[in-house]
């Protein structure tokens, strides 16, 4: 028998008002944001529904691609919660990347780079030397909207196992791609150079004309803002070197 809905209810994400239907408590998943009743709308920009056999399919779906169950229903529901958003954000504009995103004295960087290469590490570097001038933006997928006044980097609930995020947006200052070395060096990507590293840290829809307007979306994000590739120890000295780079517009290598 399939189970009633226990939480309808709207979030708000990057300026996009999502309309929730969920089998599981995904209310509190998201409580930082949570529209107020208030705030709702009657015409939602996107509108998810979850049933049993859609959290059956995300869990044969983990199987194929991770080699394992998903642990537990609320997993499976936060998980195809998650891709139903992320299919239809480039049609908003925005685009989900794999990154840590922190704001600095009002301005967003992004840290991106595969699995294990130090993400989270070195956005703890940037909190530990600047303190409260530092706030976690998200530390796993910040949302990444391109507008006509510019590239600004928002929150979202899916923010990694230490759960930092705030419900808080930033203009991006720049995206820095990670590799550790044993000496810090960084330099400025050029445009060619940059399209493989985007495609493989946003997250890529799964129909043509929605990865067509990803693609889009890639170009006009690289086009606004500096990319950079840091070789980098685990040193906090690494902090420096992009400060200087991307803050004081000195070029360091």
């Amino acid at each position: 028998m399939q189970k009633e809905y226990i939480t309808d209810f709207q979030i708000e994400l990057a300026g996009l008002k999502i309309e929730l239907h969920t089998l599981y408590n995904l209310h509190k998943f998201c409580h930082d944001y949570l529209l107020s009743e208030e705030d709702e709308t009657a015409n939602p920009d996107i509108t998810v529904r979850t049933t049993a056999a859609n959290l059956e399919e995300e869990n044969e779906r983990a199987i194929n691609y991770l080699g394992h169950e998903l642990y537990s229903p609320f997993m499976k529901e936060k998980q195809y919660v998650y891709r139903q958003i992320a299919e239809k954000l480039p049609n908003h504009n925005i685009l989900l990347m794999h990154a840590a995103a922190i704001e600095f004295d009002n301005q967003a960087f992004l840290f991106a780079g595969p699995s294990g290469s130090g993400k989270s590490t070195y956005a703890d570097y940037w909190k530990s030397k600047f303190n409260d001038r530092i706030t976690y933006i998200n530390d796993d997928k910040p949302l990444i909207k391109i507008t006509d006044e510019g590239v600004y980097a928002f929150g979202s609930p899916w923010c990694g196992k230490e759960r930092r995020n705030n419900n808080i947006s930033a203009p991006v200052k720049g995206i820095i791609f990670l590799y550790q070395a044993e000496e810090n060096r960084i330099r400025p990507l050029k445009k060619s150079e940059c399209w493989d590293l985007m495609l493989n840290q946003i997250y890529r829809t799964s129909t043509a004309d929605t990865l067509t307007k990803t693609l889009g979306l890639i170009e006009e994000a690289m086009e606004s803002i500096p990319i950079y590739s840091l070789d980098f120890k685990k040193s906090p000295s690494a902090v420096d070197l992009v400060y200087s780079c991307l803050i004081d517009d000195k070029h360091t290598t």
